[in-house]
């Protein structure tokens, strides 16, 4: 069945609990998979002839794939909405994807997201000082240097 044409197969979150490495081979070990007729990834041939669908939430995924084939399913109020991404998704960064297929902005978990938040409201150097000690390296901390720089300085910028 591997090797025959005009066969579907359907994949619901295959990577789903491969670790982040195989994820981000999953496609291409996909595409090289030997069939009767020789690899998938191999145009012209019968399997060129199969379609697979296949559902994730991980970027891993859309990365491997045109922007023409990834399809964004959102629930709305009384119906399911779907729509192509806004962006190329072949080759695009996992921050890219997570923010156009996710709407996941920053890429960061939402307890360090808050923190951030609170400190770039604050007033006070040593707390800002402690909070961007706390933190790993990211954009957010960038800005929240930028601010502690602006609430550091005599004049204020």
């Amino acid at each position: 069945m591997a090797s025959f044409p005009n066969v579907l197969f359907l994949l619901d979150e295959p990577e789903s609990h491969f670790n982040p490495q195989w994820r981000v081979k999953f496609i291409s070990r996909l595409m090289d998979l030997p069939t009767a007729s020789g690899a998938r990834s191999n145009v012209g041939g019968e399997t060129a002839q199969q379609d697979c669908l296949l559902t994730t939430h991980s970027p891993f995924v859309p990365s491997d794939m045109s922007r023409q084939n990834v399809l964004i399913f959102k629930k709305g109020d009384s119906k399911v909405e779907v729509r192509r991404p806004d962006i190329e998704t072949f080759g695009t960064t996992f921050d890219a994807i997570l923010g156009e297929c996710f709407n996941v902005r920053p890429p960061m978990s939402e307890v360090p997201r808050r923190e951030i938040k609170e400190l770039m409201t604050s007033e006070d150097a040593d707390e800002v000082r402690a909070g961007i000690a706390k933190l790993g390296d990211s954009v957010d901390k960038v800005f929240l240097m930028d601010h502690l720089r602006q609430i550091a300085s005599p004049e204020g910028n």
